[in-house]
């Protein structure tokens, strides 16, 4: 009858604990200078840091929001802030890496956009319009035209249609000039009542 095999004695714990640092070494180098890791190819204008992946994923307690804004600090002042300074989402909830050179990382899924964060509701006549009827393609979504006339050239004061455009008739308030209801041709906005009718305000479908 053979002898019981002895148990393998165990390695010393310095071995361990090498093991252990090494790894993390390693994992460490692998996710911040170089791309074994990465899931895709970055868009265009991250290509460059496609060997430094720490330039945008958290490292040492940072958010990656955090990160983001290293760069584009600038995004509450700058143009599109009117949409920015509404969003209480973080970055990668609307713009999404790793998806290709040619993604759109601007705007990843146009379709699901809440375009009510831009002060400009998509209701009644433009809800229907596709985004390049109103935005060219290779530039900013925010670099859009604003006024109603540059996709309406017929339109003005005397031609405009209210009751059949807006539902709305206008009656006593027909002769008026647009901007004596709409300071600032901002017609996505309820009109102003009070710059002529004292602690007025404008009750929604009321006809004029």
């Amino acid at each position: 009858m053979n002898a019981p095999r002895k148990p393998a004695s165990p390695l010393p714990a310095w071995v361990y604990r090498y093991g252990l640092v090494l790894g993390i070494a390693c994992a460490s180098l692998a996710f911040t200078r170089a791309t074994p890791l990465m899931t895709g190819e970055l868009c265009t204008a991250h290509a460059g840091f496609e060997a430094d992946c720490g330039k945008c994923h958290p490292h040492g307690g940072q958010s990656q929001d955090a990160l983001c804004l290293e760069c584009h600090g600038d995004i509450r002042t700058s143009s599109p802030a009117v949409i920015h300074k509404r969003i209480k989402e973080r970055c990668a909830a609307c713009h999404v890496e790793h998806r290709s050179r040619a993604y759109p990382l601007a705007l990843s899924d146009p379709q699901a956009f809440d375009h009510d964060l831009t002060g400009f509701a998509l209701a009644r006549w433009h809800k229907g319009v596709a985004c390049s009827g109103c935005h060219q393609a290779g530039q900013a979504y925010y670099r859009v035209k604003k006024e109603c006339y540059d996709c309406h050239p017929g339109w003005g004061p005397e031609t405009f249609d209210h009751a059949r455009v807006t539902g709305i008739r206008l009656y006593s308030h027909l002769t008026l000039g647009c901007a004596e209801c709409h300071p600032g041709n901002r017609y996505a906005a309820p009109p102003r009542c009070g710059s002529c009718h004292a602690g007025r305000v404008y009750r929604q479908g009321a006809q004029l």
